[in-house]
């Protein structure tokens, strides 16, 4: 559909513990493979790579085989165009809150490039959104320098960015949100 566009982030919030993480799975395989999955249909092929900043590699590894499994996809049909990291071997912190105010980490945004780039990815998936920064997040000006980064990244390499984020503590019985709970 039109959730992920090039140059542009995009941001799926809920609480802890709804399936973001499972929802992620699934939209990257729909975009690799081309199948309709979630009832929207690609074009053609896509490379996504999917960071989880929670969960080990292979926790990722058996989420991914459960979902091809479940929708029948084979390891063909994905070829090569599906990529994951999980954030406990690759850290993924691009902006710091420190004593001397927000820092932006120059080094790890020029590390994502670079394997975006090399890697040719359409869309890169971030899950959780609050494992890629260490600012206060109820600070809006510190938030807005961690979404400029994101931004910058994704006009720079010409890919779609989704970033995945739970909705603030303390919500869990309210029934329905706002953007204002993410």
């Amino acid at each position: 559909g039109w959730h992920y566009i090039r140059q542009f982030l995009s941001m799926t919030v809920a609480p802890g513990g709804m399936g973001k993480s499972s929802l992620a799975i699934v939209e990257a395989l729909a975009m690799t493979t081309t199948r309709e999955l979630l009832g929207e249909t690609l074009n053609e092929p896509l490379r996504v790579w999917l960071w989880n900043g929670e969960d080990p590699f292979e926790e990722m590894q058996r989420r991914i085989v459960a979902a091809c499994r479940y929708f029948g996809i084979t390891e063909a049909d994905i070829a090569g165009r599906l990529f994951v990291d999980s954030g406990r071997d690759m850290p993924m912190v691009l902006v710091r809150e420190t004593r001397d105010g927000v820092q932006i980490d120059e080094s790890a945004i020029a590390s994502i490039i670079d394997t975006i780039e090399r890697n040719q990815i359409d869309v890169f998936i971030a899950d959780p959104f609050v494992l890629t920064h260490q600012v206060n997040e109820n600070s809006n000006m510190a938030i807005d320098q961690v979404m400029r980064q994101w931004a910058r990244i994704a006009e720079k390499t010409n890919t779609a960015i989704g970033l995945f984020h739970h909705v603030r503590k303390g919500l869990s019985g309210q029934g329905e949100f706002t953007v204002e709970d993410g």
